[in-house]
């Protein structure tokens, strides 16, 4: 009597949440929804409470499409890496004036290379394998590569602001963003390439380095392990450990923290400097390089300040600023263009949805809510509803 009941409370609940509603005759698809409205389907299909049938299927459709989308995003961001890298070679073609038939030459065995490289990828993990999706075909407007807010690896509204406004939005955005959004990857772009930049120069240096010097102090261990005393094996084993250990961390920390600080000091410096004036010039990473290297030796007074900055300037500050200003191949604009830029601007992004379509998929994403809080009955839980709102085949 209670199933019964249960039953009939379930098939009304189904009506009013499916009949006549916006999931009528609907299909799921993730590029209806916004990022935020899936990770709220995908935390509510997570409950072990409601309709368990149909949390299960749904999470696994969820999740398969996210990761098909997935894959559509990262063969934007591809398209759009290598259009911006062959305009730059050609631009430097150009400039420099290097023959066209060099160029034709290059462009021929990089594409054979290229090619040759796709097809060695398995078609599982492949960002190019078809799926049964119909994706929106991607288009890389020329245009966009010289636009300035891609210098500052800032949004576009950025060129309205003054160089210091823009400056405490890059570093700062949490502070001085109007709206300011922690998951919107333009916003935190500079922040965040300061910090991992930081970090992962500091990790890897520091580990190098520390691993040879901590490789010959094991070999020096060894080789005055005869004129030492040990009780037994296990001190002998104890004491090889601590001093490699100790060899490791100590110029790990030494070597780290002098990268990390090299690193951060060239980048926020040119990059300020970048951000400030909205281009890119080699003078900026010249002062970038000899402030630091100069405030590096400040024990040797201003004369072993100055030969220390010059040293720098020109060891570091000029090969990197042709590269990256003359030459046009800073890797944080081409970064922020294909890979940043891409998920935010473009089809299947939340700005390009128009409000009518967002107020849409956020009735869609309550609606689904509302079923799944319903529990087992055969108005939901069958493989005609299934098939429809799923896709699934039997």
């Amino acid at each position: 009597m209670g199933k019964t009941s249960g039953t009939t409370a379930c098939l009304q609940s189904s009506h009013s949440g499916i009949k006549g509603t916006i999931l009528e005759n609907y299909s799921f698809d993730v590029r209806d929804f916004t990022e935020s409205q899936l990770n709220t389907l995908e935390n509510a299909s997570l409950v072990r409470t409601g309709n368990k049938e149909l949390r299960t299927r749904l999470l696994s459709s969820l999740r398969s499409q996210k990761l098909l989308k997935e894959k559509y995003f990262k063969r934007v961001g591809q398209a759009r890496s290598e259009a911006y890298a062959k305009h730059l070679r050609y631009k430097n073609a150009t400039n420099y004036h290097v023959p066209g038939t060099v160029v034709a030459v290059y462009e021929t065995f990089f594409e054979a290379v290229k090619g040759c490289l796709k097809s060695l990828i398995p078609s599982k993990v492949s960002i190019y394998s078809k799926d049964s999706m119909h994706w929106p075909e991607i288009v890389v407007d020329a245009g966009d590569f010289e636009k300035p807010h891609l210098i500052a690896g800032m949004p576009p509204d950025c060129i309205e602001l003054t160089g210091l406004e823009r400056l405490k939005q890059a570093f700062f955005p949490e502070i001085y963003k109007k709206y300011y959004d922690p998951k919107n990857p333009t916003h935190t772009f500079n922040s965040d390439a300061l910090l991992y930049g930081t970090v992962g120069s500091a990790l890897t240096a520091g580990c190098i380095q520390a691993y040879g010097h901590a490789k010959m102090d094991l070999d020096t261990f060894k080789k005055d392990r005869g004129s030492h005393i040990y009780e037994s094996r296990t001190d002998v084993f104890r004491a090889r450990q601590q001093a490699w250990i100790q060899s490791f961390a100590k110029y790990g920390l030494r070597w780290g923290w002098r990268v990390g600080f090299l690193f951060a000091s060239v980048f926020l410096v040119s990059q300020s400097l970048t951000i400030y004036k909205l281009e890119d010039k080699m003078s900026h990473y010249i002062i970038g390089a000899a402030l630091p290297t100069a405030l590096y030796k400040w024990k040797l007074g201003p004369i072993g300040m100055f030969k220390t900055g010059l040293i720098g300037s020109l060891l570091i500050g000029v090969p990197v600023g042709f590269v990256c200003a003359n030459m046009g191949m800073n890797p944080k604009s081409r970064y922020y263009y294909s890979r940043v830029e891409s998920r935010v601007v473009g089809p299947l992004t939340e700005e390009s949805m128009r409000p009518e379509e967002y107020f849409r998929s956020h009735k869609r994403m309550l609606a689904i809510l509302n079923i799944l809080n319903t529990e087992h009955c055969d108005e939901l839980n069958n493989p005609s509803f299934y098939r429809e709102f799923l896709g699934e085949v039997e």
